[in-house]
C-alpha cells in the first residue's frame, strides 16, 4: 500500500507519504510488516517513522487511520505524485 498526501493550505506546503512492506516466512505467512510514515516540508527531505506491525489487519487499520486524519486536516491525496 502507497499513499501520497500534500497540504498546501495557507502556504503550509507540507507533505505526508505513507508506504507498507513485509516479508513471508517459509511457509508464505506474513512474518514481519512494516509501515513507514514520511513527513515535511516539501522539497525537503523529512523526517521518517517505521512501525512493526504482527499481522496485515492491524497495518491496515493504522494506515487508513492516517489517512483519514491527515484528510481531515487539510491534506490531498496526490495521484500524479509516484512514491
Amino acid at each position: 500500500m502507497k499513499c501520497y498526501l500534500e497540504n498546501m493550505i495557507e502556504n503550509h506546503n507540507k507533505f505526508y507519504e505513507l508506504w507498507s512492506y513485509g516479508f513471508k516466512n517459509q511457509s508464505g505467512d506474513w512474518d514481519r510488516l512494516f509501515l513507514n510514515i514520511r513527513f515535511g516540508k516539501i522539497g525537503t527531505d523529512g523526517k521518517t517513522i517505521i512501525q512493526e506491525f504482527q499481522n496485515l489487519f492491524d497495518l491496515q487499520s493504522v494506515f487508513d487511520k492516517k489517512v483519514r486524519e491527515k484528510i481531515r486536516k487539510g491534506y490531498r491525496i496526490n495521484l500524479k505524485k509516484r512514491t
